[in-house]
């Protein structure tokens, strides 16, 4: 009697291990289908991520030409103005060269005026 109890508790226990098998085998199953799946998805987001990687490098190109571009026209035209500017200097440098020679030889008229004016003053003279 106890081994016939002892059968047929071995024999429930062993068909209840095989039930936990076979749920373990459609969870393993639906595992497997999950990193399928996620490998796909994961393949297209890495294609999506090199071609936006490559249209960033091709855009950053692009920016990089255009900026060197402006950076040219600007060049030309500070050159163009500097140009403009040195003929006016030029221009100008006579007159303010004259300005600065009258500027001098009034400063010394004015200077032995007050000379003289001292000398007369003081008796020097």
């Amino acid at each position: 009697m106890a081994a016939l109890a002892m059968a047929e508790m071995t024999e429930t226990r062993l068909d209840r291990l095989e039930s936990d098998v076979a749920h373990i085998r459609s969870d393993v199953a639906d595992l497997k289908a999950d990193v399928r799946e996620l490998r796909k998805e994961i393949g297209c987001a890495h294609e999506k991520i090199s071609n936006l990687g490559d249209r960033v490098w091709t855009e950053i190109g692009n920016l990089r030409s255009d900026m060197h571009k402006e950076i040219a026209g600007l060049r030309d035209d500070m050159r163009k103005e500097f140009a403009e500017l040195h003929k006016e200097l030029a221009a100008n440098s006579r007159a303010i060269l004259r300005g600065d020679l009258t500027n001098r030889i009034w400063m010394l008229l004015m200077g032995a005026a007050i000379l003289g004016v001292l000398a007369r003053g003081l008796h020097w003279l």
